[in-house]
């Protein structure tokens, strides 16, 4: 399952800073967002403390964010794809 609070920050159009454990790298991809070691401190201070000189990356991450959400979890998507699975197994 995503964390909640990742697919809200991806709702607002907002990358996300997140530790790289469990799916998070995958379920942030390389532009909405950055996957730091959890336990390494000198890379989270280096990148919390640049936020300020990046603020136009950290818009391209965002809307990055925003298309991520949309394509990958979608509800739509997800029921139509399975309506098509069960489809496909009914029918032999």
């Amino acid at each position: 399952n995503a964390p909640l609070t990742v697919l809200e920050s991806f709702a607002a159009g907002r990358g996300v800073i997140a530790s790289d454990l469990g799916g998070l790298p995958e379920m942030l991809g390389e532009e909405s967002g950055v996957c730091l070691p959890a336990l390494d401190r000198e890379a989270w201070r280096a990148t919390l403390a640049g936020l300020g000189d990046q603020e136009g990356l950290w818009e391209q991450r965002g809307a990055a964010a925003r298309r991520r959400l949309e394509d990958s979890y979608d509800h739509a998507r997800h029921l139509d794809a399975h309506e098509e699975l069960y489809t496909r197994l009914v029918q032999g």
